[in-house]
């Protein structure tokens, strides 16, 4: 319910709930579909208080704000409502919180310091294996995916799971 604070009540808000959950196995930042609000803050301080529950871990966000079964996809970075970018759809005259962008990475840059990298959906085809190499060739903080079936979803968290074992990763999800 924070997709109308201001971006620093936002990022107080979701810190204090990652760190009223404890430790987890999983964690997931959820997002407004239309990337209203403030993902970049929020997604902040869930790495931030990862980043400090867990020193001797890397600790990186995976940008996965499509949601295929709601016509949500994203494609070369762009993210799509019923296969109009963003800033093509009335969100982007939401009077609350308008969408300024349609690239994800755009969005997210608005409001984080970190660095960002994009996995294109050509690699996300290819499987479990080739977004694992992908993420691990990629030096950034926050990736993002680009997905366009529930499939792809999976392909996704399949390759991140396997690194989180293999590389000691910390992921957040950040995702609709």
């Amino acid at each position: 319910g924070s997709r109308h604070f201001e971006p620093e009540r936002a990022y107080a808000a979701v810190r204090a709930a990652v760190e009223a959950a404890g430790e987890v196995a999983l964690l997931v930042k959820r997002v407004d579909t239309t990337l209203r609000g403030n993902p970049g803050r929020e997604m902040d301080a869930a790495v931030d208080v990862l980043a400090a529950r867990f020193p001797s871990n890397r600790v990186r966000a995976l940008a996965v704000p499509a949601f295929p079964d709601a016509g949500r996809t994203t494609v070369g970075g762009v993210h799509l409502v019923d296969g109009v970018p963003l800033i093509r759809t009335d969100v982007a005259r939401d009077p609350f919180a308008p969408v300024q962008h349609s690239r994800v990475r755009a969005v997210l840059r608005q409001q984080t310091a970190r660095t960002l990298d994009e996995i294109a959906l050509d690699v996300v085809q290819r499987g479990a294996d080739s977004v694992a190499a992908a993420l691990l060739e990629s030096s950034a903080d926050v990736v993002v995916c680009d997905a366009v079936t529930n499939e792809h979803l999976c392909t996704i968290a399949a390759a991140a799971a396997r690194l989180s074992i293999e590389e000691s990763i910390k992921w957040v999800s950040l995702d609709s």
